[in-house]
């Protein structure tokens, strides 16, 4: 499969979903009393709809790890975890490397020649 670009109804949805699930998770760790209910729920929801997007090559996947991983950034050294803070900060950086490999081979593709990506590691962190 190669590098593409998500079609706008499947972001339509992924935001919907994102937003419903956001709720939902939100409204759940209330109930348990969690630290940070609206944020932890976000960046959760936010990196499931990433790895979605990760998984059909969508170049889209890396703004929202992107936007995950600066998020999780804040929540882990407000709650001085900073070792965890400096390891999203290494995953971010690694978003702008993919970000920036997958924009160079969708130009390429774009231009008609042959595309080989690096190897990225895809996994789901988070």
């Amino acid at each position: 499969m190669q590098v593409n670009r998500a079609p706008p109804r499947v972001l339509l949805i992924l935001a919907g979903l994102v937003i419903l699930g956001t709720i939902g998770l939100m409204l759940a760790l209330q109930a348990v009393h969690g630290a940070a209910p609206l944020l932890d729920a976000f960046t959760t929801v936010l990196s499931l709809a990433a790895q979605y997007l990760l998984n059909r090559k969508s170049i889209e996947n890396w703004y929202l790890w992107i936007t995950a991983d600066v998020l999780y950034i804040y929540l882990y050294i407000a709650r001085d975890l900073h070792l965890t803070a400096l390891l999203y900060a290494v995953f971010l950086v690694l978003c702008v490397v993919g970000v920036w490999q997958w924009r160079r081979a969708l130009q390429r593709e774009a231009a008609g020649q042959d595309v080989a990506l690096a190897p990225v590691r895809e996994t789901v962190h988070g």
